[in-house]
């Protein structure tokens, strides 16, 4: 934890460029290398030691201002976010390369809370911009659509690569098809049993054992194993979402990760709304956090979207509309993301009531009776202006146009019970969460609703 923490606050001058370079990157990379591999390496035989917590608190300080620089180093200029970077050892020198932009590498920017709300409000913007935009559904895909070479284009070297290579002249006029071979189309090619980088250095082994090409093996070997890695680029391979078109592939819309980019702008809503941001600020959040959820699940008609729109499916594919129905995550990130909507939250160990994003016609406008999920002896009446759910087992009615926020509980007993504002205690909070039984009702009037809290 010290070293650590030393490497991180001597090398913190870095942070003070928007970018980092390939030879600072290195040596901060060896320098924390080395304190790693010594603890390795002492790890049975080093007693345990106390740190103090100051110690503790400092690492996480830095640390994070180190994760800040990389998140805003990763700004594209687009306005969207680098995702995924590959990592591209030479000696002293670590170099950085982008994989394309994709869906997941934006939902973890805007979870990440480094953005201030006017920055996360223009990456929306961006992203309905991009290409990862999808206009039929009007919703996301999970990386842009691209072509890929068909099977037989894959893995051809460019003659004017191989011409480069004695080696390969050698190994061709001796019919010698164990690294290259030539198809019957006439192009030339890694041979077929060759499996990564590795193969090529056994063989490489094996030929320059041959003194009639050891020469071109030793002068040959390093531009040979940049020529396969460049024909295969197996560092950028990202399994099936970049190298299929279907089941969370190219062109597909992968459902909870458009759940989890809805749960992380409603997450920027919160605190939009706790930091005090101007209310155009959160109007905006606001909008975009709607504009994100039309392009889910129930605001969608069956045909547009291919199945029953309630229900969980994991896919759509560029073909076509909803597919492979079941369980997904996007069901835990859409019952976070209406906790959101329905503001109910914990604060200090209190239970909080204040809604954010409920729309107008989300409230009643005539009145009606509410029977309880699982208590169909109970009903509960309606009002016009009012909408009602379930916090821990208690029904919750929302009543709005309020002079004032308030809540009133009712008991079990018939006793009833009003606090100020949109806060219920601790004590009372505890027993409505351990589900006791003596909390009947909730009844919060709410004096404004709206995206500006």
């Amino acid at each position: 934890t010290r070293g650590v923490l030393e490497v991180l606050t001597s090398e913190r001058t870095l942070l003070q460029s928007r970018t980092i370079d390939d030879t600072d990157r290195r040596r901060v990379l060896d320098r924390l290398g080395s304190i790693f591999e010594r603890r390795c390496g002492e790890r049975h035989t080093r007693p345990e030691t106390e740190i103090d917590a100051s110690t503790v608190e400092a690492l996480f300080e830095v640390a994070l201002a180190w994760l800040d620089h990389a998140v805003a180093a990763n700004r594209r200029a687009d306005g969207l976010y680098h995702g995924y970077n590959l990592a591209s050892f030479a000696p002293d020198r670590l170099g950085i390369e982008r994989l394309p932009e994709m869906l997941e590498g934006q939902v973890a920017v805007l979870s990440s809370g480094t953005l201030d709300s006017g920055t996360c409000a223009d990456l929306i913007d961006a992203l309905f911009e991009s290409e990862l935009h999808r206009e039929d559904l009007d919703t996301f895909l999970l990386q842009p659509v691209r072509r890929l070479p068909s099977l037989i284009e894959k893995g051809r070297i460019p003659e004017t690569a191989a011409g480069r290579f004695g080696l390969f002249r050698d190994l061709e006029s001796r019919r010698d098809e164990w690294l290259i071979e030539r198809g019957s189309d006439g192009r030339l090619r890694f041979a077929a049993t060759i499996v990564n980088v590795r193969d090529v250095d056994r063989l490489l082994d094996h030929y320059e054992e041959d003194p009639d090409l050891a020469e071109a093996v030793t002068r040959e070997r390093a531009g040979i194993r940049e020529l396969y890695e460049s024909v295969f680029n197996h560092l950028a391979f990202t399994g099936r979402s970049g190298g299929m078109y279907g089941y969370e592939g190219i062109g597909c819309t992968y459902w909870h990760m458009v759940a989890k980019l809805l749960l992380a702008v409603g997450e920027n809503v919160e605190r939009a709304i706790d930091r005090r941001d101007p209310p155009a600020v959160r109007e905006r959040l606001g909008a975009a956090y709607h504009r994100v959820r039309d392009g889910l699940g129930f605001r969608m008609h069956a045909s547009r979207f291919g199945a029953l729109p309630i229900d969980a499916y994991s896919h759509s594919p560029a073909s076509g509309g909803a597919r492979q129905p079941g369980m997904t995550g996007q069901v835990k990130e859409e019952l976070l993301a209406r906790r959101i909507e329905l503001g109910v939250r914990f604060e200090n160990g209190s239970l909080h009531f204040r809604p954010p994003l409920l729309l107008d016609e989300e409230w009643l406008a005539s009145p009606t009776e509410w029977t309880i999920p699982g208590r169909e002896e109970t009903t509960v009446p309606l009002a016009a202006d009012t909408l009602a759910f379930q916090c821990c087992g208690v029904p919750v009615v929302y009543h709005r146009h309020a002079s004032a926020s308030e809540i009133e509980i009712e008991f079990a007993s018939g006793e009833r019970r009003t606090f100020p504002g949109d806060r219920i205690d601790a004590d009372l909070t505890r027993r409505i969460c351990g589900r006791t039984g003596d909390v009947d009702r909730i009844h919060v009037r709410i004096g404004s609703v709206g995206p500006t809290g």
